[in-house]
């Protein structure tokens, strides 16, 4: 079954990040500086991104969670010492080298964070995995980054998590991810069923499942590229 699958992939990636992290999590304090700005210094040069070029959303609500997608190296290890936990949800396919280097240097990091890895590929996850990371992201001491490939998978889990905490409908977490302009919900084209999982599992959502709409106007999205220092920008129709 899916659910066999999902579950023997999440074993699977659970002794692989053992073994790059020689351990399932490294437990240790830091106290965050806010700032909108990370930077890091190598070899007399520094290195300056804003949350924005590295992609890094910070929702208003909860305001303590970070969203992001894949990470440069050096972006991964000065964001590294502004939160107090790291949840990886990549899975061993989408896990690029620089990803691993990301995870090693957080570990090894002597400021102090906690990382875990929870594998969520999306809607097929098996529910337990699912539930181990609710908790991880209950529990684990904020700020708090998540991560996946782009960063939708990690709101979508943010959302859900905010609903299931605050006890929202279906229609009422709806409505907090287009007041929050989540991308995932609102800049996402091809997140129907990532939007469908995380409803229908809050009261009503199956009712509004055939309801929902895909987002309409356009779309425009900045992409920032650390090695050569340059933007790119996206410009498209949300409906095709």
């Amino acid at each position: 079954s899916s659910d066999l699958t999902s579950r023997d992939n999440s074993l699977a990636a659970a002794a692989t990040w053992d073994a790059i992290m020689g351990s399932s999590s490294t437990k240790m304090n830091v106290a965050l500086q806010a700032c909108d700005t990370v930077q890091d210094t190598t070899e007399g040069e520094e290195a300056v991104f804003s949350l924005e070029t590295l992609g890094v959303d910070v929702p208003a609500q909860p305001g303590d969670i970070l969203l992001s997608g894949h990470l440069p190296v050096d972006g991964a290890k000065t964001l590294g010492k502004q939160v107090k936990s790291w949840i990886c949800m990549l899975t061993l396919q989408e896990m690029k080298s620089t990803d691993l280097e990301c995870v090693k240097a957080l570990a090894a990091s002597d400021v102090g964070i906690t990382v875990q890895h929870h594998a969520f590929p999306g809607p097929q996850t098996d529910e337990d995995s699912v539930q181990k990371l609710l908790t991880a992201i209950k529990e684990l001491p904020r700020p708090l980054m998540i991560q996946c490939r782009s960063g939708n998978r990690a709101g979508a889990v943010m959302l859900l998590h905010l609903a299931l905490e605050r006890g929202c409908t279906a229609e009422s977490a709806f409505q907090l991810a287009e007041d929050m302009d989540l991308k995932f919900f609102t800049r996402c084209t091809t997140c129907g069923p990532m939007r469908e999982w995380v409803l229908k599992r809050l009261p009503g959502g199956q009712e509004m499942k055939g309801s929902l709409k895909e987002p309409e106007g356009s779309v425009v999205q900045q992409m920032f590229d650390p090695a050569t220092s340059t933007f790119t920008y996206l410009i498209g129709c949300r409906k095709t």
